[in-house]
């Protein structure tokens, strides 16, 4: 209905005013720390480093949420600072995991990490002195009821699976991108869609 489109565009567009205010607000706390450590002179000698959780969708790939396995929410930020020590723009992009973040923290300040820990150190990545890293494919899944998703990806094709079921369908959709020729994923090249008609009310 007329009225009800109406106010599913208002959320929306309240829903992007809080993001982007959000963002202003993460921006403005960033740029004080990094104005003390300055001021401080305590730049030199300090490592900064930034991650998020995955962003979520606002209206991308027809999507809300984040749990699909679409690059803008399959990858997160993981930012270095440290001058004089970590090159000035540099970008690797490695498969870097969240897991890979504490021994990597710990090496760039000389520290051992004690007793088991799941990750490796990127920390010979990030001062530039190596480019290998040990993860070629990594594998995604968001296990629920609605929906369950599969996927592996590696640096160049992302191939997944997506489980669907509702009052019309149920089967799986498979969906399969070239991320190099194809880095916003709009072309499913996967053979097809298999679903089949649901049986029942």
């Amino acid at each position: 209905e007329p009225c009800n489109a109406l106010i599913k565009l208002r959320a929306y567009q309240h829903y992007v005013l809080k993001v982007i205010r959000c963002m202003k607000s993460l921006d403005k706390a960033i740029g004080r720390v990094l104005d003390y450590l300055k001021e401080n002179k305590l730049e030199d000698n300090t490592v900064v480093a930034y991650t998020s959780d995955q962003g979520y969708f606002l209206g991308e790939y027809g999507a809300t949420g984040k749990r699909t396995f679409f690059e803008p929410t399959m990858r997160t930020p993981f930012m270095i600072k440290w001058p004089n020590r970590i090159p000035k723009n540099t970008f690797s992009d490695i498969m870097i995991q969240n897991v890979d973040f504490a021994p990597t923290l710990m090496e760039l300040i000389g520290q051992k990490m004690n007793g088991p820990i799941q990750g490796r150190s990127a920390a010979k990545v990030a001062l530039g002195e190596c480019t290998s890293w040990h993860t070629e494919v990594q594998l995604f899944t968001f296990n629920s009821d609605d929906p369950y998703t599969i996927a592996i990806r590696t640096m160049n094709y992302t191939y997944g699976k997506t489980w669907v079921f509702n009052n019309k369908y149920f089967g799986w959709n498979y969906e399969y991108y070239d991320n190099i020729n194809d880095p916003f994923q709009t072309r499913n090249e996967a053979w097809g869609i298999s679903l089949e008609t649901a049986t029942g009310d």
